[in-house]
């Protein structure tokens, strides 16, 4: 039987944990890659990167079309792929 190492998703209120597994792994075999051990200790410490200019202005205009349709297709849609928040009813995630 598999136990599962985040009690969080079990509880009736929220709380708030110490990490149990890293955030990033880094294979020691591979000492190249896109992030600088830099980026990795920042993203350990904050939990996220900033890439400025990331993506192209077309890209992103694609990506926001993209996901309003992804919203519109899944308003009325009830389904565990689906999220919404309890009171109001808004699309949190769509998997």
């Amino acid at each position: 039987m598999t136990t599962d190492r985040y009690p969080s998703r079990h509880q009736a209120e929220a709380s708030i944990t110490e990490r149990k597994d890293p955030v990033a792994y880094r294979n020691p075999d591979f000492s190249e890659g896109p992030l600088t051990k830099a980026d990795e200790d920042f993203y350990d410490e904050n939990g996220y990167l900033l890439f400025e200019n990331l993506f192209e202005p077309d890209e992103i205009k694609a990506m926001i079309r993209e996901l309003k349709q992804t919203m519109e297709r899944n308003q009325d849609r009830d389904s565990v792929e689906v999220i919404k928040e309890p009171e109001s009813n808004d699309i949190r995630t769509v998997f």
